[in-house]
């Protein structure tokens, strides 16, 4: 993994594009030459703006992995083919390059005035979200020699584990809430900032969060590890209520606004000539309890008859077109398609959720039930339905009942709902726990039929970096394939069949 050879290369290429975009309204874009720009002439809020718009328009916009919002159950697309296929899963380890380096080279420059350790401490923060983003996704990845400043970049970083990545990612967290102060004489990003607007107390919120949802993550793995976190964290402020929501709000089509700070699903089409459709499994997890969340989620089928059935992935040619085209399956809403969307990072309902289940595996005191409750009222309150909250959480579907396992499954699943469209941290919870089931067509590609476990390293890769990245995969069981486990992947029993694997249709 060669990220930069030169300083006058890293210049070019990570500044390039950085350049593109200003933090001075937000992050409209300005007119600068790329060449004359000089080291000295860096602006760490420019920095921190790139950095915040592209890495969630990535995650969300089109240049996101489509199967990984497939493997998640929530979109599926028309005639894509078979996605159990072997890929070059170039994204998301290309943050390396368009991000994280960008933020360590902030780090770097403002690191030495110390009214500005805010700003230091919010680098921090989204550096250790998109690292476990990467890690999440492959595994074993370059970490503490990767993505360096210019000077002391290192052009081939060794892999480390997982676990050692989880371990440092729970202490950067902390450190970084630590670090957060409200003294007057902090220097704030402001608007440069897309998420918070440089408000300390609310990064200190997110970054307890994100903490929470890590050792959530990995209480499998390393159920002692976790429970010293969670049992910190859950004292700490948290994302409580969805004022506090982790989210960047996109820009109105139209006039002066240029087009890549619109909605990027709303921009590129997708719901015109190869239209999305609404993923069988969330579709059949909210019809099956009269969720009345679906009619925002999505638009219902144009035949009449077939309502808000969902599209499942895998489909033969022929099982599509007799069985779910275009006017008998449901299509994505207007939380992904709409002009305006708030791309949602992280909201206060997934932490009550994680807080659930750490109180019902015994890792905190709080109360599950409580908890469980909450998170359904805030997610229901983010999509103006709070009225709804009590006769929904009293259904025999969704009260909290049952054996452990049972109520980990409601939990899951309310979870499930409450983060859509957030694809990368369903179909990681997937992995984790088993929920939701998940029903997959004919189509059986690479792994006979069952879902990715984990994305393949890029091909790049191999030339770049072979030497550490073929001792990482010698540490993958089965090699660098779909279905190779990653280090918190060790529920037993995993993945769990759908009651209707092998029937067609499934609904």
């Amino acid at each position: 993994m060669i990220l930069f050879n030169m300083k006058k290369r890293y210049l070019q290429l990570a500044l390039i594009a950085l350049l593109g975009g200003s933090c001075t309204q937000n992050f409209e874009e300005i007119n600068t030459n790329p060449a004359m720009v000089k080291e000295e002439n860096l602006n760490p809020d420019m920095l921190l703006t790139w950095s915040l718009k592209h890495s969630v328009f990535e995650y969300f916009g089109p240049n996101t992995p489509w199967s990984m919002r497939e493997y998640a159950g929530y979109v599926a697309y028309e005639e894509t083919g078979d996605i159990f296929l072997p890929c070059d899963c170039a994204n998301p380890f290309n943050y390396y390059r368009r991000f994280i380096v960008n933020l360590n080279e902030l780090i770097r420059i403002v690191s030495p005035d110390s009214r500005k350790s805010n700003q230091v401490a919010i680098a921090r923060i989204w550096n250790a979200f998109l690292y476990q983003r990467m890690t999440d996704a492959y595994g074993d990845i370059p970490y503490s020699e990767a993505a360096k400043d210019p000077v002391n970049v290192i052009n081939q970083p060794v892999y480390e584990s997982q676990a050692s990545i989880y371990g440092n990612l729970l202490n950067e967290l902390k450190e970084a809430a630590q670090m957060l102060s409200t003294a007057p004489d902090q220097i704030s990003f402001g608007n440069a900032d897309l998420i918070y607007k440089g408000d300390p107390e609310l990064w200190r919120r997110f970054a307890n969060s994100l903490r929470l949802r890590m050792a959530m993550r990995i209480r499998y793995a390393d159920a002692t590890l976790a429970g010293q976190h969670i049992q910190e964290v859950v004292t700490a402020p948290l994302l409580e209520d969805n004022s506090h929501n982790a989210l960047l709000t996109t820009l109105p089509p139209g006039g002066s606004t240029p087009v890549d700070n619109v909605n990027p699903v709303y921009t590129s089409g997708l719901s015109g000539a190869n239209p999305i459709r609404f993923g069988f499994a969330i579709s059949e997890v909210m019809i099956e309890r009269d969720d009345p969340r679906l009619p925002i989620y999505a638009v219902a089928s144009t035949d009449g008859v077939s309502g808000y059935k969902g599209r499942p992935i895998q489909l033969e040619g022929e099982e599509e077109r007799n069985y779910y085209d275009r006017t008998n399956t449901a299509e994505i809403g207007p939380l992904l398609t709409g002009e305006v969307a708030d791309i949602m990072v992280m909201n206060s309902a997934e932490v009550y959720f994680l807080r659930a289940e750490a109180a019902l595996a015994g890792l905190s005191t709080e109360n599950v039930q409580q908890m469980y409750q909450q998170g359904i009222q805030q997610s229901m309150a983010q999509v103006g339905l709070e009225d709804e909250a009590a006769a929904y959480t009293a259904k025999p579907l969704v009260a909290l009942a049952g054996d452990e396992e049972e109520q980990l499954k409601k939990i899951i699943l309310q979870k499930y709902i409450a983060i859509y469209p957030n694809a990368t941290e369903a179909w990681a919870e997937w992995r984790r726990t088993g929920y939701p089931a998940m029903w997959t067509g004919s189509m059986k590609g690479a792994t006979n039929g069952q879902i990715p476990r984990r994305m393949t390293y890029p091909i790049d890769e191999f030339g770049k970096n072979a030497e550490n990245l073929r001792q990482a995969i010698d540490q993958l069981p089965g090699g660098d394939t779909f279905l190779s486990k990653v280090w918190w992947d060790k529920k037993p029993g995993l993945p769990y069949t759908h009651p209707k694997q092998g029937m067609f249709p499934p609904n």
